[in-house]
């Protein structure tokens, strides 16, 4: 076959092997999951407003053309060609002769072999734009929503023992997404392993007359509780309208719970007279020339709850859609009509205590079968619900064991034995206040790693306590690299070293501070968090409750995002690539493990938090201060793979260790100040610009080391940056912005938009470290 037509076939196959893949490819397409209000489900209802490790590609079909094996040379074969004929002799005499030989045929020429064609050259693997974070894509599986089923309800106490027949559906699938699974950042059991919601999603309440008057019976009863016991109100009869007011005051904080149930109606002029008794509205005229305190006493006294009997049209639509009026948060509205601020679910489908009790039960190492936290004395102490503990520091002496030097070791067994679950377990404590166990630790956790001994999970106490800058990362990544259960206590704001734990897989994560665990300076990478299956978020001990004496340890709320240089892939030619890794870890916090609360910042989850990641909270801070970056430039906000929106910031903090702040026009431009900051924001809290240095940041620098000229965005986002970084730039519009002299034409701009500019050498500034 001739070079030509070896080649053409190659291509021709390469070509159709190209096609096949393409024929059989994924389309992607830009729509995110919505899933229709339908599916509804509240634990508790309230009028608050809701609130790459590598990237390698999918492996391609080798459309190599195989190089064509050598066919061995067939020799042609021999030919024996007849004797010449011998002249016939004279007859004398008959003589046999020996016959002569025959001669040699002469060789066949064989043609010259064709020379083996080179192989086809093997196409080079396309890049699957979709396994950006950036790029739309289909799901691994669409959404599929189960059947609807009617139920009717176990009887309801609240509503005096009434079985009620509602409609409900089971939870979906939570849609996830190739890219996700290719970058590392689902959950390490899977994008849908961890389930928010356990329990079936409420559609609807059938309404009958019965439910609805169950309900007012509820709410009266509820309401008694902010009314007089009629022993009460005869006493107060006998009071004259002057000592009202003194009665009050001796008890504020009641009376002051018991009148905001009433006041919407009190306060709307003579309606309250339809609720009255015949008594109560023969003393009206005299009771409403009082106000505050002494009129509300006294109207409460002559009110008639009979002829409280309507509920409020927004009660009766929660009760339709599955909910029954939780009586700690009643009110009547200004016409005498019945409501709460807060709902239950159906018996059967909290939301959150199910959370909370499968969390308990199934992902805590020394699990217990409640809903309930451990409190702040138990988690300082290392107890569980349900288990004993015994002390066996001593068996592990010869790795230099030593309570005096604060590290010890703990037997823990669980009282009633389980089938299913642990239970015993050995617990490593390293107390980082003692220097002599801070100091001995790397060692004593290499030894035990290379003795390959048991350790159920390890507790590293006062962390930062005496030293801020303690080296913990040394510390953190000498563990294994398989942990069933790991407790850090913070003592300082700075949880860097975490980031030794990346690649370590861990079953239970706790983060536990008796500092303050709401400081907006928490933050975390979540790379640190990436192979990390449950972080135990049920431990909140945040309660003026406690005593003041009371060491409050509580997990960290962390409203935060951290990042450090070695995210950014320094060796990429694309800005674009080079903030992969961090986008990526975005994505990971906004939207793809948002369904666990550990991701949801301060104010928690939404209605249906594994399928509408919109309506969760987020951590609101960004903290960029570990790296270089000047600006948001490159970084993706908005999910457009599930279409849950643009997450804005409310907290950005940048790097700097000069009085002035200096930043590039190439990332003013592209900053994204401007589109991402929360602006104007509420008051609370704040949106702002801060500074790894503090107020020693007092000015801006602005170069342009490419030549490029500000745009439009540059002025808006500089603008930004001078008015939210209010902390240093107390002087706003007076706040200097440096410009090299060699660039006047920049200079001249900024000055035509009302900048405070003033020509300087980036060589003439004063350095402040």
């Amino acid at each position: 076959m001739k070079l030509v037509h070896k080649l053409a076939i190659g291509i021709a196959v390469s070509s159709a092997i190209a096609a096949t893949a393409i024929a059989l490819g994924i389309t992607f397409g830009g729509n995110g999951l919505d899933i229709k209000d339908s599916v509804r489900g509240v634990i508790y209802k309230t009028e608050q407003v809701e609130k790459i490790e590598d990237n390698k590609q999918s492996p391609k079909p080798d459309n190599t053309e195989k190089e064509d094996q050598k066919v061995p040379e067939i020799k042609a074969p021999e030919v024996i060609q007849d004797p010449k004929e011998q002249p016939k002799p004279e007859k004398p005499k008959e003589e046999l002769k020996e016959s002569e030989p025959a001669p040699a045929p002469e060789p066949v020429p064989q043609p010259a072999p064709e020379p083996a064609p080179a192989p086809a050259p093997e196409p080079e693997p396309q890049k699957d734009e979709t396994l950006k974070p950036n790029v739309a894509e289909e799901p691994v599986e669409p959404l599929q929503l189960p059947p609807v089923e009617e139920k009717e309800s176990e009887a309801i106490p609240e509503l005096e023992g009434l079985k009620v027949k509602y409609r409900q559906q089971q939870q979906p699938k939570r849609v996830y997404f190739k890219s996700w699974e290719k970058a590392g950042i689902t959950n390490p059991k899977g994008a849908d392993w961890y389930k928010a919601v356990i329990v079936p999603e409420v559609l609807g309440l059938e309404f009958t007359e019965a439910v609805r008057k169950a309900n007012v019976e509820n709410v009266k009863k509820g309401l008694s509780t902010y009314h007089f016991p009629k022993s009460l109100s005869d006493s107060v009869k006998e009071l004259s309208d002057d000592n009202l007011e003194a009665f009050a005051n001796n008890n504020p904080d009641h009376w002051k719970r018991v009148f905001e149930r009433w006041k919407p109606l009190f306060d709307n002029g003579d309606k309250v007279l339809d609720f009255l008794t015949d008594e109560g509205k023969a003393k009206y005229p005299e009771i409403k020339k009082l106000s505050g305190a002494p009129k509300y006493l006294r109207l409460l006294q002559y009110l008639d709850m009979s002829k409280f009997t309507v509920l409020t049209p927004e009660a009766e639509k929660n009760i339709k859609e599955g909910f029954i009026i939780d009586p700690r948060n009643l009110y009547v509205d200004e016409n005498g009509r019945l409501s709460s601020n807060t709902y239950s679910p159906l018996p059967g489908h909290n939301k959150v205590t199910s959370r909370l009790e499968r969390d308990n039960e199934q992902y805590r190492t020394f699990g217990h079968k409640t809903p309930f936290n451990r409190p702040p004395s138990s988690v300082g102490t290392g107890d569980y619900y349900g288990w004993k503990k015994s002390y066996v520091t001593t068996q592990y002496s010869k790795y230099g064991a030593d309570e005096r030097d604060g590290v010890t070791f703990w037997k823990y067994e669980r009282e009633e034995k389980s089938d299913k679950y642990r239970n015993e377990g050995i617990v490593l404590e390293i107390n980082f206040a003692n220097k002599s166990g801070y100091q001995k630790s790397v060692k004593l956790l290499r030894d035990l790693k290379k003795d390959n001994v048991q350790i159920t999970g390890y507790r590293f106490k006062n962390m930062g306590s005496t030293d801020s800058n303690q080296r913990f990362k040394d510390i953190l990544s000498e563990l294994p690299n398989k942990i069933q259960m790991l407790e850090l206590f913070f003592e300082t704001t700075n949880t860097s070293a975490m980031l030794a734990l990346e690649n370590k897989e861990i079953a239970e994560l706790s983060l536990y501070t008796s500092i303050n665990p709401l400081l907006e300076d928490w933050s975390f990478n979540p790379y640190s968090v990436r192979k990390t299956t449950w972080i135990n978020t049920n431990d909140y001990n945040v309660s003026k409750d406690f005593a003041r004496d009371v060491k409050k340890y509580s997990r960290i709320v962390f409203d935060a995002i951290a990042f450090d240089q070695s995210d950014i892939y320094e060796n990429k030619t694309k800005w674009e690539d080079k903030m992969e890794r961090i986008n990526w870890g975005l994505q990971m916090v906004y939207t793809v493990r948002n369904n666990e609360p550990f991701f949801q910042g301060a104010m928690g989850q939404g209605n249906r938090p594994d399928h509408n990641e919109k309506g969760n909270s987020y951590p609101i801070g960004l903290d960029l201060s570990r790296t270089k970056l000047t600006s948001l430039r490159g970084l993706f906000f908005e999910d457009v793979k599930k279409q849950n929106g643009l997450r804005k910031l409310k907290r950005l903090k940048l790097f700097n260790d000069k009085a002035a702040f200096a930043i590039d026009v190439e990332d003013l431009n592209e900053a994204q100040f401007n589109h991402v900051l929360d602006i104007p924001g509420s008051m609370y809290p704040p949106t702002k610009i801060t500074f790894s240095n503090g107020t020693q940041t007092t000015s801006i620098r602005v170069t342009s080391k490419s030549g490029k000229d500000i745009n439009a965005n540059g002025i808006d986002n500089l603008k930004v940056l001078r008015d939210y970084g209010r902390e240093s730039f107390t002087a706003k519009t007076a706040t200097k912005i440096y410009v090299d002299p060699k660039l006047k034409t920049l200079a001249d701009k900024l000055k035509s938009y009302g900048f405070n500019v003033e020509l300087q050498s980036e060589g003439d500034a004063l350095d402040i470290t």
